[in-house]
């Protein structure tokens, strides 16, 4: 029994953590996605998260250097394809390294979902207005930092902006109340 219990728990581990090939709600989203994503890697591009891009928001992906390596990234809008919850999936071009911030992966002060996400950017500025907070989470004023790359803004309509920043290893959430 010993013998047979082993194999299926390596089928099992294996078909779970399997990657997925990059998803789409649609193919006109397929259609829309930039030739150097979707042609040369998009079809058969596996991500290890279970999530497909959607067209909740527009644009559905935002392109541009986010890591600072000189080559295009994409930040496609992303549902989780079993509970729903919505996020970004982040693809950095040159190296293929996937993030996902949202649907189903906390992140920053967006949380898991980010379903309250209606507004979203690139934003270009060199310097942000970075919110800073006491202990106790008041607000108590702000500093103005440097940025190296180019962000990503999300917001809720008429609501206060923050920034996601790649920081040289990760990416990092900055709420500038904007």
């Amino acid at each position: 029994m010993k013998s047979l219990l082993l194999p299926l728990f390596f089928f099992f581990l294996f078909n779970v953590a399997k990657a997925q090939e990059l998803a789409f709600e649609d193919y006109s989203l397929q259609e829309n996605c930039p030739n150097w994503i979707c042609l040369d890697y998009g079809y058969s591009l596996e991500v290890p998260f279970d999530v497909m891009v959607i067209s909740d928001i527009n644009p559905f992906y935002l392109e541009a250097d986010f890591n600072g390596d000189e080559q295009l990234d994409i930040a496609f809008f992303v549902k989780h394809k079993t509970d729903e919850k919505k996020g970004i999936l982040i693809i950095h071009g040159k190296s293929k390294k996937i993030f996902l911030l949202g649907a189903g992966n906390s992140f920053g002060n967006g949380g898991d979902d980010w379903n309250w996400l209606e507004v979203w950017k690139v934003y270009r500025s060199k310097t942000a207005e970075k919110t800073t907070f006491s202990d106790s989470y008041e607000i108590v004023g702000s500093e103005t930092v440097q940025l190296q790359n180019v962000a990503i803004e999300v917001s809720a309509s008429e609501s206060a902006s923050n920034l996601i920043i790649w920081n040289g290893e990760e990416y990092e959430w900055i709420h500038t109340g904007s």
